[in-house]
C-alpha cells in the first residue's frame, strides 16, 4: 500500500509546485495586506457564514435549509437530548461545518493580529481537518472522499497528505 506521504496525489502537488513556482508567483497579484479594521472583517466572515454553509452543505449532497443551519448556528440542536436531533444526518454535517467555520475565524483572526499566514495554515490545519471529522463523527468521518480521476475516492490520509504537501511548498 503507497504511504499516503508518497502518495501520487501528494508527489504531483510537489512536482507541480516545483515546475510552476516562478510563474505563479510571477503572475500572482500582490497582497492587499491587512485589513483597517480586523473586527469588521471577521463580522464579514460571520455574516457570509449561513449562505456559505448551506451552498457548500449542498454541494457535498446534504439537504439542509437555513433554518436548519441557524438551529445549529444557535447552540438549539443537541444530539444527546433529542432523538430527533441525533437521528438528522444532514444536522450532524451542519455542526461540523459550524465547528470547522469557527476555527478558520480563530485563524483568520490570528493572521490579522499580525501572525505569519503560512505557518497558521501549517499548524491549524491538523485542528482543522480532526474538528471538521469530529462534527460529523456518525457521518463515517474515518472517509473523506474527493471525486477524480475516473471517479474514484481518495481516502482520508491521503486527502490530509495532499493538502500538507500543498501547504509544506507553498512554505518554501
Amino acid at each position: 500500500m503507497t504511504k499516503p506521504h508518497n502518495h501520487p496525489a501528494a508527489l504531483g502537488i510537489r512536482l507541480m509546485w516545483q515546475s510552476l513556482r516562478e510563474e505563479v508567483i510571477a503572475n500572482f497579484p500582490q497582497a492587499p495586506g491587512l485589513p483597517d479594521h480586523p473586527r469588521g472583517y471577521l463580522e464579514g466572515v460571520e455574516d457570509a457564514f449561513l449562505m456559505d454553509a448551506y451552498h457548500s452543505l449542498s454541494i457535498e449532497g446534504y439537504r439542509v435549509t437555513e433554518a436548519l443551519i441557524e438551529q445549529v448556528r444557535g447552540g438549539h440542536w443537541n444530539p444527546d437530548s433529542s432523538a430527533e436531533d441525533r437521528e438528522r444526518r444532514d444536522a450532524l454535517a451542519a455542526c461540523g461545518y459550524w465547528q470547522a467555520f469557527q476555527e478558520v475565524k480563530k485563524s483568520v483572526g490570528a493572521v490579522l493580529s499580525g501572525s505569519d499566514p503560512g505557518k497558521v495554515a501549517e499548524q491549524d490545519h491538523k485542528s482543522l481537518s480532526t474538528t471538521s471529522r469530529l462534527g460529523c463523527a456518525s457521518l463515517n468521518a474515518h472517509e473523506l472522499t474527493l471525486r477524480g480521476h475516473g471517479g474514484r475516492a481518495a481516502g482520508q490520509p491521503v486527502v490530509q497528505s495532499a493538502i500538507g504537501s500543498g501547504h509544506a511548498v507553498v512554505l518554501q
